[in-house]
C-alpha cells in the first residue's frame, strides 16, 4: 500500500506517485529534444553574431543570452531523460 505523495521506483519504468502510476512518455521526450535543439540553435546563434535581437543598443555579442540558453538546452536534455520510457527488466 503506497501513501499519499510517496515515489517508490519499482521494476523499471513504472513510479507510485500518490497511488497513480506513472510511466515514461516518448512523444514528451522527444517534444523536449527538439525543444533543446532549438534552444541549442539560439545558444550557437548568441555566442557568434552580433545582434541586437532580443537586447536593446547597439548590435553585439550576447553572452548573457548565449548562457542561458546554453542553460536550457541542457536543462530539455535531463527533462527529457526523465520523460522516456525505460526498459523494463523482468
Amino acid at each position: 500500500m503506497v501513501n499519499s505523495g510517496t515515489c517508490v521506483r519499482t521494476g523499471g519504468s513504472t513510479a507510485f506517485i500518490g497511488g497513480f502510476v506513472m510511466r515514461g512518455s516518448r512523444p514528451l521526450a522527444l517534444a523536449l529534444l527538439a525543444l533543446a535543439v532549438v534552444f541549442a540553435l539560439a545558444t550557437v546563434f548568441f555566442f557568434t553574431q552580433k545582434t541586437n535581437f532580443l537586447a536593446s543598443g547597439r548590435p553585439e555579442l550576447h553572452w548573457k543570452h548565449a548562457i542561458v540558453f546554453l542553460v536550457l538546452t541542457l536543462l530539455a536534455v535531463i527533462a527529457a531523460n526523465f520523460a522516456r520510457p525505460k526498459a523494463v527488466k523482468a
